[in-house]
């Protein structure tokens, strides 16, 4: 089974950067700054913070974005669910799928990797795992310059009680991304915020 973890976060950075205006994205506000409750699967806390826009939210998938002020420069957070059908004997080999899948989704022909790190996490329930990655986007280097540091971090648990896992994570891309104290704040906030049901 192939998860593409990595490439749902190159589309919603693309989807954020080019205008989100098919997607009517919603300032976070009153009510919808609380806890958010996903088909009684989790919960979690939206990123908290100012100029913060829900712009997807169907069926596995709820992303938010930060609106900075350069389009040259994006901050998302999002969680995203994906169906299973393997069984695995303990975390060691659930973090062994999850690493596989990871750095099979991680395309050599675009992207340079230069860094990833995944291990057990023992702040979360059993078979989680907490990620950060960091890499070169080839394709923006060679056409603009723009956008070409692509760094992510998060969670990527099994669902105690169905056989889903669950990604959680944040992600910057720019020039020298988490250099910012406050938007990694938030983004911690975020990533730490998940509470599986």
């Amino acid at each position: 089974m192939k998860i593409k973890w990595f490439g749902m976060v190159i589309a919603l950075i693309c989807t954020f950067i080019t205008a989100c205006a098919p997607l009517q994205p919603k300032l976070i506000s009153g009510e919808d700054a609380g806890i958010q409750n996903y088909l009684g699967l989790f919960t979690i806390m939206p990123p908290q913070g100012d100029n913060w826009y829900e712009f997807q939210r169907k069926a596995g998938l709820l992303a938010y974005g930060k609106k900075l002020e350069s389009s040259s420069h994006t901050f998302i957070a999002s969680v995203h669910v994906t169906k299973t059908d393997k069984n695995f004997t303990n975390e060691t080999d659930f973090l062994s799928f999850v690493k596989t899948a990871r750095t099979n989704d991680t395309s050599t022909d675009r992207f340079n990797v230069i860094t990833y790190d995944e291990a057990l996490d023992n702040s979360k329930p059993k078979y989680c795992t907490k990620f950060h990655q960091k890499v070169e986007d080839k394709v923006a280097l060679k056409s603009n310059g723009n956008l070409s540091i692509l760094e992510i971090k998060g969670f990527t648990c099994l669902h105690p009680k169905q056989p889903l896992i669950v990604t959680i994570e944040y992600s910057e891309r720019g020039d020298s991304p988490f250099n910012n104290d406050e938007l990694l704040r938030e983004g911690e906030g975020f990533i730490n915020s998940l509470q599986l049901k």
